[in-house]
């Protein structure tokens, strides 16, 4: 580890720092991310600019930057950045989708849809969420996570956006009764009988598909910043089928919908 008091010129730079939070970041799987720089996400986009021999102070160049988390104003980690050839870096979500700014989100993924993806593979599939399948209740229509080893070990079904299970679960003909003391979890021997298996959602192709018909993944996927346009909604007519989703979503009827 580079001794702090060597970049205290370039942390006043402003452009890109050293030292101050280094080993005190994680990524999605709990891991210590281990690096002597970082940078704040409004400078990134200059930064990432800066041609390889560009002097960053004190005798340094951006060519002796091999990797560097990137933090919001509020002291979030939000990425590491980790150079792939001079001039190239290769970035990994460090924070879950919800937390990183949109800014960021569109800087390393201009495509919106190839956004989106990133986003539900960062919600859905990362972390302790990494081998989950999803279902859709057939009376709820809410999205259920079935995860491995979620608790002691145990595969456990959860409400993918973190609603109370119960009300949901009644509905859906999961036995419950015997597991009234938890409202976030239930094992998923609950499954046992029911059909949800074939009806796996494996992907996030998959998980986005469900907005053309299910307003409340609209919803759910809206509450955890994702965008109109990266859900394909941008362009909403009375041809198309999100539109009636999503004026139920927003509570209006049908008939109005679809004057």
């Amino acid at each position: 580890m580079k001794n702090f008091k060597i970049y205290k010129k370039i942390f006043a730079t402003g452009i890109i720092h050293s030292g101050a939070y280094s080993g005190l970041s994680r990524d999605l799987d709990g891991n210590p991310i281990d690096t002597d720089w970082m940078i704040y996400l409004e400078y990134l986009p200059d930064f990432l600019k800066l041609p390889e021999d560009a002097e960053l102070g004190v005798g340094y160049k951006k060519s002796d930057v091999k990797d560097f988390l990137v933090y919001t104003d509020r002291g979030i980690s939000v990425a590491l950045f980790t150079r792939t050839e001079p001039g190239k870096y290769e970035h990994t979500i460090t924070a879950k989708a919800h937390l990183v700014p949109q800014q960021l989100w569109e800087l390393v993924y201009p495509d919106a849809r190839e956004r989106a993806i990133a986003k539900v593979q960062n919600l859905f599939f990362m972390g302790f969420r990494q081998c989950s399948w999803y279902f859709v209740g057939k009376e709820s229509n809410d999205l259920y996570a079935v995860i491995p080893e979620y608790h002691l070990d145990e595969t456990c079904i959860i409400n993918a956006f973190c609603c109370n299970m119960q009300q949901s679960a009644a509905a859906d003909g999961f036995d419950i009764a015997q597991y009234g003391h938890s409202s976030s979890y239930l094992p998923a021997s609950v499954l046992d009988g029911m059909e949800y298996s074939q009806f796996k959602l494996a992907n996030p192709e998959e998980i986005l598909a469900l907005v053309d018909e299910n307003p409340l993944i609209i919803r759910g996927l809206l509450n955890y910043g994702f965008t109109m346009s990266e859900l394909g909604l941008e362009d909403l007519t009375p041809k198309k089928p999100q539109f009636s989703a999503l004026m139920a979503y927003m509570g209006w009827p049908k008939s109005v919908a679809h004057e």
